[in-house]
């Protein structure tokens, strides 16, 4: 088993339903999971951009890392997420694999409160330390 720690992220109007959805729709496909409280954040490389609601995400899985990714960005696709939405300031939801079997892929999400704030807390959670490979 494989764990994947997944930063979720929402500024669509309904922000709160699709965080929401999405946490649903990654528990269909992980076991052993954990997920941080849902909290907002401002929009930090698009200014007056309105602001997210976050999670963080952390579950156990046997598929591999690339299945991993098309699997979240094929959820992006199906939600909605487009270019020309982001060009006006709107991600409908937004999945990132930030760690993948204990390995960071993602070293900058560490430093942005979208990630940070729900990391710490299943850190002082406990989330991953029943986590063995």
């Amino acid at each position: 088993m494989k764990q994947a720690v997944i930063s979720i992220g929402s500024n669509a109007e309904d922000r709160g339903f699709r965080v929401q959805q999405a946490i649903e729709f990654l528990m269909g496909h992980f076991t052993g999971v954990s997920v941080s409280d849902v909290y907002g954040t401002e929009a930090w490389n698009q200014p007056g951009a309105p602001g997210y609601f976050n999670a963080v995400f952390v579950g156990r899985t046997t598929a591999d890392e690339n299945s991993v990714i098309a699997l979240l960005k094929g959820y992006e696709q199906e939600q909605g997420r487009t270019m020309t939405a982001e060009a006006n300031g709107i991600v409908t939801i937004d999945l990132d694999l930030v760690m993948w079997d204990g390995r960071i892929l993602r070293g900058n999400d560490f430093e942005r409160p979208y990630f940070n704030v729900g990391y710490r807390q299943l850190l002082a959670d406990g989330a991953f330390e029943s986590f063995e490979p």
